[in-house]
């Protein structure tokens, strides 16, 4: 192990195992983030034998060694902070459906009027597919209950548009008390409004824990259902967000970016041989 420390201590002399490595870093431009001693075998012998490699070392904010909690064990442990930050999403769009209060009865007699061997007839499997998605579509919006709403990552999972209408009307009660230099005659008119305001919040998050229990209790739930329910029970989340992509030695981290990058990709490795 003497060949690795020639990167980290200049009087140790270089032998054919450490010209490997050293050519297998130059190579794939890594560099050794540990530059201080991690092995302890016996006496005052002290090595750096437990190493660190990344091709990306601005990325990472931090690294170093820290003694190992085991008193018998004779390696230090070693560490290193990326800096990556993955944000939230912008807000975006989304269609939800009631499919509850489906006509059941109704897509399936307008799925019956079309004539699929007709409509299939003299087009490619593109138009095929185009054509069978955009008629579901409108046979579902027709007879599905649907709307439109707007989708913010940021938001706790029992935050509902009442709740948000009741913070921004406390913001605005403030706002404008405070633009008035908060006047004493002003201050119960507003401390009314956050009164209001925290139980239209502690109802949101008791009727979202309610409707969770019910969906645990339920015997009829899917294992989908439950195991949803009990990660946000439990408020364990699951990154979904692309993080970081390296196109052309350049990191990018625009989410619409990051989407067409994954979409060019695999509809090229999804072409017909």
């Amino acid at each position: 192990m003497r060949a690795l420390l020639f990167f980290w201590d200049d009087e140790t002399v270089e032998n054919a195992a450490g010209k490997k490595l050293s050519d297998f870093m130059i190579l794939n431009s890594l560099e050794q983030l540990i530059n201080e001693p991690t092995h302890f075998p016996r006496g005052e012998i002290a090595t750096c034998i437990d190493l660190l490699f990344t091709d990306q070392a601005y990325a990472f904010s931090n690294s170093g060694v820290v003694p190992s909690p085991d008193p018998k064990c004779k390696h230090h442990l070693i560490y290193g902070n990326i800096n990556f930050c993955v944000p939230c999403p912008p807000p975006y769009k989304r269609t939800v459906w009631d499919y509850d209060k489906a006509d059941v009865h109704k897509i399936k007699a307008d799925l019956s009027a079309i004539d699929w061997n007709i409509a299939f007839q003299n087009i490619n499997s593109d138009d095929c597919v185009n054509f069978f998605n955009h008629s579901l579509l409108t046979i579902f919006t027709r007879s599905i209950p649907n709307k439109v709403i707007t989708v913010n990552d940021k938001d706790a999972p029992w935050v509902t548009p009442e709740v948000k209408s009741a913070i921004r009307r406390n913001d605005r009660t403030y706002k404008r008390w405070k633009d008035r230099g908060k006047p004493p005659t002003g201050k119960r008119h507003v401390q009314d409004t956050q009164l209001i305001t925290n139980s239209i919040i502690t109802e949101a998050k008791a009727d979202h824990l309610s409707r969770l229990s019910r969906k645990l209790t339920d015997p009829l739930s899917s294992p989908n259902i439950f195991w949803s329910a009990t990660r946000r029970l439990i408020n364990s989340k699951k990154i979904t967000n692309i993080p970081p992509l390296q196109e052309d030695s350049t990191f990018v981290t625009n989410f619409s970016e990051k989407a067409t990058i994954f979409n060019t990709y695999f509809a090229h490795q999804c072409t017909t041989l």
